[in-house]
């Protein structure tokens, strides 16, 4: 039910979340200046391990990493930082970053 989610990912990985995330829309950066700019102006990341995710770190942008309780090697410093290993945490920290 949440409006205005932008993927900055690869095309393919948009394609499998639309069909889970109605309101989602694509953006293809065109450099990683870009893809900053974005990050540091948007609300809050939501992501796994990833460039965008370590962007938003650096940056101090509010952020939620969904991370794995199997291979833990990304850690969130800071506040309004977040990291979720099960459905019922990440759905909480949603909740907590979307209200802020």
């Amino acid at each position: 039910n949440t409006k205005n989610l932008l993927c900055i990912g690869l095309k393919e990985e948009f394609q499998d979340l639309k069909k889970e995330i109605n309101n989602l829309e694509f953006h293809d950066c065109k450099d990683f200046l870009e893809m900053a700019e974005i990050l540091k102006a948007c609300r809050f990341y939501v992501g796994n391990m990833s460039l965008q995710y370590y962007i938003s770190e650096a940056l101090k942008v509010p952020r939620l990493l969904e991370a794995s309780p199997d291979f833990p090697v990304a850690f969130p410093v800071g506040p309004n930082a977040f990291d979720a290993y099960h459905q019922n945490h990440f759905e909480k920290f949603f909740k907590d970053l979307n209200k802020s």
